[in-house]
Formats: structure tokens, C-alpha cells, sequence
């Protein structure tokens, strides 16, 4: 079938269903793998049309967002590699910065792919998470594609929930098997003046198969990576208000006041040996 997009495009797709329920009174098209090419060119328009383009992906855990996000992000660039994908706030920070604008055929990517860690709606004053807010808020000129992968859209605080135009969710058609996803976008024409949220259409939705090869096996390497270093940061207590409280007391001594860690290492009472201070100064957000 010849699928249209918003823009007006015309793209080639396998239709398995023109009518497939997803609501109650709503049924849209189901397609086929072919689905992944129409949610790119979903994508390029709006890059091509010089805007940005925020996804939010949702979904149980391991039904699939990376698979779909580096899928779809492939199909815009096949050179993508694991560089692009950020797990905490400073990388989302500095892939974002060192991008190059996006404009027609060079759709420039950042992937936030645990953005329910980094962005949690419960912790949504902590620092990194009001600066990723207001870099977004300001930074539509680059016209980049962001990803963010979450479960929930509740879990991310409520002016990241409703900057994306185009949000999919990923879940399970069966029990243990990955490969559904559900396409809906927020077209500023319906949008309320009165509403706080985000009116969404739903598009169409669409199956993907399992992803392989070398970028998937290096991004499951680094996905481990991450997991490690916040199981050791939980065990050593950092991640906690007082933790955090402390490391925005250190950072304010050592680069705010000039203090060595050996001048601050005295003031805490001698706690923490100035090497274990230095350490600590090294893994806080600047």
C-alpha cells in the first residue's frame, strides 16, 4: 500500500491490516517490518521541514525500545554507533552538543536510553534534570532527532512528558515475544490552549523483528556497563538526597571556593582521605 505521512509523503508499506483495532472506536493500519521505514520518514519530514524531532518510546521493560530505537535510527543513518546513545544527563549533554544541525539528509541523533533513571517524575528537581529541561526548551535550532526511552510517560516529569511530537509504545503481542509497536503523534493543529496535556492521534502500528550484528552487541556492553556502575553507586549509598547534597557541597568548595580536597578533607573531619574526595569530585555532574 501507498502509506501517507503528515507531511504528505508517500511511502511504500506491507499492510497486514488497513483496520487493525487499537482503542475502542479507533482502528489503524497494521504493517508489516516495513512500518520502521514509514516511522523514519515520520522522522525526516520533520527534520527536512526544519524542526526538531522529540520521540518518547515507552513500554515493559524488555519489550523491545532499544531494539525498535536502534532499528528506526539505523534506517536514518546507517553509520549510527553506540557514541550516539547516552545513559546519564552528561552524556545526553555532550552528544547533543557536539551534533552537527540536522537538515535535509543528515538527521544528527541522540538516544537517551534510560531516561526513566535520569528523568524520574519523583526526582524531577534534581539539577541534571532541570538542565536537560531547559537545553531542550531552548535548543529546537539544532533540529536533532532525541529519543527517550522510559516504561511509563508518568515517570518522566511533566515538561519533558509533553515536548515530544511523535510517541510510540512498544509492548508484546505475546507472552515473551518482542515486536509491536503503537505510533501516535501530537500535531500542533489539535493542540488546546486550555489543556495541559498533549492531545495524541494515533497513526498506525506496526511489527519489527529482533535486532543483531555488532552495534546491538556493543550497545548490550555498555547497557551492562551502566547497570554495574549504578548497582555499585546504590551499594556505596550515592544516589541518595544526602549524597547529593554532599556532592553539590564538595563541587561548590573545590571549583566555586578553590579548596583542595586536602583543605576540605579537614573540613569534613577528616571522613574521607582528600584521594577518596578527588574520586568522588570526578563522578559529580559539573
Amino acid at each position: 500500500m501507498k502509506f501517507l505521512t503528515p507531511g504528505g509523503r508517500h511511502i511504500d508499506a506491507e499492510c497486514i491490516e488497513p483496520n487493525f483495532p487499537v482503542e475502542n472506536n479507533v482502528s489503524v493500519p497494521l504493517l508489516g517490518y516495513s512500518g520502521v521505514k514509514v516511522l523514519a520518514e515520520y522522522i525526516r519530514e520533520r527534520i527536512d521541514a526544519r524542526f526538531d524531532c522529540f520521540i518518547l518510546v515507552t513500554g515493559d521493560r524488555g519489550a523491545g525500545k532499544s531494539t525498535l530505537i536502534l532499528e528506526t535510527s539505523l534506517e536514518l543513518n546507517q553509520k549510527l554507533s553506540v557514541d550516539k546513545i547516552a545513559f546519564r544527563a552528561e552524556e545526553f549533554a555532550e552528544i547533543f552538543k557536539t551534533n552537527k544541525p540536522g537538515k535535509v539528509k543528515r538527521y544528527s541523533q541522540v538516544i537517551m536510553d534510560e531516561a526513566g533513571h535520569t528523568c524520574h517524575a519523583q526526582d524531577w528537581m534534581k539539577r541534571v534534570q532541570r538542565t536537560i529541561t531547559k537545553h531542550m526548551i531552548v535548543s529546537r535550532i539544532k533540529r536533532q532527532v532525541v529519543w527517550m526511552a522510559v516504561p511509563k510517560r508518568s515517570q518522566l516529569n511533566n515538561q519533558l512528558r509533553d515536548m515530544p511530537y511523535i510517541w510510540v509504545h512498544v509492548s508484546e503481542p505475546r507472552e515473551f515475544i518482542q515486536g509491536y509497536a503503537q505510533v501516535l503523534t501530537a500535531p500542533g493543529p489539535v493542540q488546546s490552549m486550555w489543556h495541559s496535556e498533549r492531545y495524541w492521534l494515533h497513526q498506525f502500528c506496526f511489527i519489527f523483528p529482533e535486532l543483531t550484528g555488532p552495534l546491538w552487541e556493543e550497545y548490550e556492553e555498555r547497557k551492562k556497563a551502566f547497570v554495574d556502575e549504578v548497582t555499585e553507586d546504590l551499594a556505596a549509598g550515592r544516589g541518595g538526597a544526602l549524597s547529593e547534597s554532599f556532592d553539590a557541597a564538595l563541587s561548590y568548595l573545590h571549583t566555586t571556593d578553590k579548596l583542595s580536597f586536602r583543605q576540605i578533607e579537614k573540613i569534613q573531619g577528616m571522613k574521607m582521605t582528600n584521594q577518596a574526595l578527588g574520586k568522588r569530585y570526578s563522578k559529580v555532574p559539573h
